[in-house]
């Protein structure tokens, strides 16, 4: 059975290159690369270099640009790992695993209709090219994972102005900081989880 690779890692750092593109010319961009930002296997965690290349497939790929709907046909390569055998398509994060809409699409597709930029939802979906059903399985979908999204997206920006604060602060407060921490919790910021276990009993020399 064929799993998936997903490839986030191009896209971050062509972003000042695709961020006016649409969905297809922005996987065409990642697709360039697609071998070389692979991870290791996802069913055995075997390292990139024990899997090879295993053929490709093509699949529709719907997007939306300039105020209209397009089909294209794409390629999806994959991998398969010499360790245990498994096979593992390579997605970029424009595509949607089985799904033929485009990210772009589903987000320009559900902006229009929270804007009202059609007075209907059968108008929009005419629009879309899309049934009705279709439209309300997507916004199920898209209303189920958006705050799981926003969650992590909140979690990144605390951590990265945390960072960003520890990075700048004055030690005296950095070091103030720790201590406060250290009081809060009984362990020191950082320290590992297998340490934090033992000292219910046990005193762990520095």
């Amino acid at each position: 059975m064929t799993t998936m690779i997903r490839l986030f890692l191009n896209i971050c750092k062509s972003f000042h290159k695709i961020k006016h593109l649409d969905d297809h010319l922005i996987y065409a961009q990642m697709e360039k690369l697609c071998f070389d930002e692979a991870s290791g296997c996802p069913s055995c965690n075997a390292p990139l270099p024990k899997c090879c290349r295993n053929g490709s497939y093509s699949r529709h790929f719907v997007c939306y640009d300039k105020h209209s709907v397009c089909n294209h046909v794409i390629t999806i390569h994959s991998l398969i790992c010499s360790s245990c055998k498994k096979s593992h398509a390579l997605l970029p994060s424009v595509i949607i695993p089985w799904s033929s809409y485009s990210l772009g699409f589903i987000i320009a597709l559900l902006y229009a209709r929270l804007t009202r930029k059609f007075t209907s939802v059968l108008s929009l979906c005419e629009h879309f090219d899309i049934s009705e059903c279709t439209y309300y399985r997507l916004m199920k979908r898209f209303t189920l994972d958006s705050r799981l999204l926003l969650s992590s997206i909140r979690t990144f920006m605390e951590t990265l102005d945390l960072i960003q604060l520890l990075l700048s602060a004055d030690p005296k407060i950095t070091h103030s900081a720790l201590c406060i921490f250290h009081e809060a919790t009984g362990y020191s910021f950082l320290q590992p989880c297998m340490k934090i276990r033992k000292m219910s009993s046990h005193k762990i020399p520095p």
